[in-house]
Formats: C-alpha cells, structure tokens, sequence
C-alpha cells in the first residue's frame, strides 16, 4: 500500500516522462449523448448500399454515406463507426455496463 506522498509522487514521474495513466472503468467516458450518435451513426452505416463485390471499398462507400448523411469528414464518420463497433464487443465481453 503506498502513501499519499508516494502515490503523488509516482503521478508525477508518470506526467513527466509523458506517461499518463489511462482510467480503467471502460465506458466512462462517453456520455449517452456521444452514445446516441455513435447509434445513430451504425444506422445509416446498416442502410447504406455499398458495394457487394468489393468488401474494403463496400466500408468505405459505407463510411462516405455516414459522412454526408450526418455532414461529417470521412475521418470523423469511421472513428463514430469504430467507437460504435468497440463498445458494441465490449458490452459482449462484459467489460462494460449499458
């Protein structure tokens, strides 16, 4: 068990050598808010046509329709998707709560 003084201490070194210790509850940090537009963003990804035959361009044609449905860059609309997709595992997993 450390001290006070020896947990600020070991904070410290952490942020000055530019390591930061990341929280360890998963899910925390997204507000229902961002929840809802990652929800709303898998949605019109599920609808968008895409492209049968060429499954990477088929994401990527999917990933476009995102972006201009929600007037968003392409960059933008795949981190939404992506967050989507990662929380979705972790409540599989059981590593996060709804």
């Amino acid at each position: 068990m450390l001290t006070k003084e020896q947990d600020e201490l070991l904070n410290y070194n952490f942020i000055s050598r530019g390591i930061v210790k990341m929280p360890e509850l998963r899910g925390e940090q997204a507000t229902p808010e961002i929840k809802a537009e990652w929800e709303r963003a898998y949605g019109f990804y599920r609808e968008s046509p895409g492209d049968p035959r060429d499954k990477k361009n088929d994401r990527t044609e999917r990933i476009g329709y995102v972006a201009q449905m929600m007037s968003l860059t392409h960059k933008q609309a795949k981190r939404r998707i992506r967050n989507y997709e990662a929380w979705q595992r972790n409540l599989k997993n059981g590593l996060v709560a709804s």
